[in-house]
């Protein structure tokens, strides 16, 4: 099968709520490839890490930052090669090692 026909195959077992949020994501990027390459600021890389600690932040400012550290440690989502090639993630530039 093709690309093409995998992405319609998997298209028939969504709900048309998720049709729309794919409809939305399927836009976004088409309209971010069309003003071609940009270069993100350091916030909106940062902006892409998820991070899946607590809503609030608040409780964790108890301490030193390294009491902060350790507690989220083990809760952000990121590329696996993210400290090899953080300059990469933050600022754009080239990676240094290819995978």
């Amino acid at each position: 099968m093709s690309t093409k026909e995998l992405i319609l195959a998997e298209l028939d077992s969504l709900s048309q709520e998720e049709l729309e949020e794919l409809y939305a994501l399927v836009k976004q990027y088409l309209e971010t490839q069309r003003q071609g390459p940009t270069k993100l600021t350091f916030l909106e890389r940062l902006g892409q890490i998820q991070i899946d600690g607590p809503e609030d932040f608040s409780e964790m400012v108890d301490g030193n930052a390294w009491d902060v550290l350790e507690k989220l440690t083990g809760s952000i989502t990121a590329p696996e090669d993210w400290a090899a090639e953080h300059d990469h993630y933050l600022y754009g530039t080239s990676k240094r090692h290819d995978v």
